[in-house]
């Protein structure tokens, strides 16, 4: 249980933690998570999506197979994506070593791991739906 005295410390802390005042200041704290485009929603084209996925699963009658298949394909074009904005920092920070160009190769690792364990998680829901093969266990 939180005591009276720790509430009043976060009701403190949080008159002082409100982040950005100045117009200039909103502006820049606005674009904090856009400075390569990873985590903007829904990047990859849609009719792309369901090609590719169309073309992995043409033999499989149900529509859940298909819907696996679309999420493996957007995660497999994110891997990708990710993977060409790492080179693209890498290439920059080769040729003006920084830390902080170093740290933000090293902030992509993030989305490489999210997109990652996605794909993990769609490829065991597979495997748990196909079951087990010709008897075996």
């Amino acid at each position: 249980m939180t005591s009276k005295r720790q509430i009043e410390a976060n009701c403190r802390n949080a008159k002082r933690s409100t982040g950005p005042k100045t117009a200039a200041g909103k502006q820049s704290a606005s674009q904090n998570a856009f400075r390569h485009g990873l985590s903007r929603a829904g990047h990859q084209p849609e009719d792309e999506l369901d090609s590719i996925a169309q073309a992995l699963v043409a033999n499989l009658p149900d529509a859940e197979s298909h819907e696996q298949a679309r999420s493996l394909v957007a995660c497999k074009l994110q891997l990708i994506e990710i993977r060409a904005v790492r080179a693209q920092l890498l290439a920059a920070a080769m040729q003006n070593p920084t830390e902080r160009r170093f740290a933000s190769v090293l902030k992509l690792e993030r989305y490489e791991r999210a997109a990652l364990a996605m794909r993990r998680r769609i490829l065991q829901q597979a495997c748990a739906r196909t079951g087990p093969k010709n008897g075996s266990t």
